[in-house]
């Protein structure tokens, strides 16, 4: 997925080991001096990487004075690119992301998705998915995007947002995602100690966008049998529900907010509290 948020610096290692040879990402934020290493601590930990096995880094942004000494002193010799310059000032950063998110928004409107179709994404309801995209409101924290999502050629999902001025008549469009939301669907249902539990996924990805459906509260009151429910979001991939009153609702809140998700859609884990049809947002992870 692409990312188009200039505050959050996508990092990049690839690696080979005896085993295999493959990419670790993660993500920190643009302007932290120490992105670059800190995001080398996550990815080598998780994967059991060492800095001999790293052959090439990319870094959206150009790494700071701090992670060029890190990089130099890690890895002496290995190449290191980048998209976007960091400015010489403080000053210098509004202007820089403004140039950024341009560069970013051109690069998703020409991105190969073969068969895509307007899907609705959600995510944090943050200014660039505010001032930028076709929206509709969730709540005061989320926002559903309109969007084409479709496979890359590379086999991961591809999310091309739809600009606000692009699509002054959106509404058939809108009806024409909530049927690809449909596509896959699945919703299974489980027990946990002997209690309730309904897993929503998607086939195809990003099965958390079920809750656009205009439907979707009363599917699952009626599966759950109640007026109330908590819904957990752990990661755009998936939902997971319960009565409001379930002895696990707790659990499943603590999912998500334990989450370690850290992707390109900007959605923080969160849980929603849904009364008679109207979510709010209960807790989000800090």
């Amino acid at each position: 997925m692409m990312n188009v948020d200039p505050t959050k610096n996508m990092i990049v290692f690839r690696y080979r080991t005896w085993r295999k040879a493959d990419t670790a990402i993660g993500e920190a934020l643009t302007r932290t001096p120490n992105g670059v290493q800190k995001v080398w601590e996550q990815v080598s930990a998780e994967h059991s990487l060492k800095p001999r096995s790293v052959q090439e880094i990319y870094t959206e942004w150009e790494p700071s004075d701090e992670d060029k000494t890190f990089l130099d002193a890690t890895f002496p010799g290995v190449k290191v690119s980048f998209s976007f310059e960091r400015p010489a000032s403080e000053r210098g950063w509004e202007q820089a992301f403004e140039t950024a998110k341009e560069a970013m928004l051109a690069a998703a409107r020409k991105q190969n998705l073969p068969d895509a179709a307007h899907f609705p994404v959600l995510r944090d309801a943050d200014g660039i998915a505010q001032e930028l995209f076709v929206t509709r409101s969730l709540t005061p924290d989320l926002v559903l995007c309109l969007a084409q999502v479709g496979i890359t050629p590379r086999g991961t999902i591809g999310i091309d947002y739809v600009m606000e001025k692009d699509a002054p008549d959106a509404d058939t469009l809108w009806t024409q995602a909530y049927t690809t939301v449909m596509t896959g669907l699945a919703v299974n249902a489980a027990e946990d100690d002997g209690h309730p539990l309904l897993v929503i996924n998607r086939e195809q990805g990003l099965g958390a966008a079920a809750v656009a459906l205009p439907d979707f509260a009363q599917r699952m009151e009626g599966m759950l049998n109640t007026p109330r429910l908590y819904v957990a979001i752990p990661e755009p991939n998936t939902l997971l529900a319960v009565a409001a009153d379930s002895p696990i609702a707790e659990k499943i809140q603590q999912m998500a907010l334990n989450s370690d998700y850290s992707g390109a859609v900007a959605l923080t884990p969160c849980v929603l509290l849904y009364e008679n049809g109207q979510p709010a947002v209960m807790g989000r992870r800090e």
